[in-house]
């Protein structure tokens, strides 16, 4: 692994099944309690979401 070559993804791949996955259990309670996604979602600094 070479850190130069990463970037705000880590240098991570993957494909659109896999976000498909990650974005339903991110978004349907199975990686985050209800509570701390709200607070992930809640405008912030720049109107975005502290977590976004």
């Amino acid at each position: 692994m070479y850190p130069e070559n990463m970037s705000a993804g880590g240098a991570m791949y993957s494909t659109v099944d896999d976000l498909s996955l990650f974005a339903g259990a991110l978004f349907y309670g199975q990686l985050l309690s209800p509570k701390s996604l709200d607070e992930m979602m809640t405008p912030g600094l720049d109107n975005n979401g502290d977590g976004v």
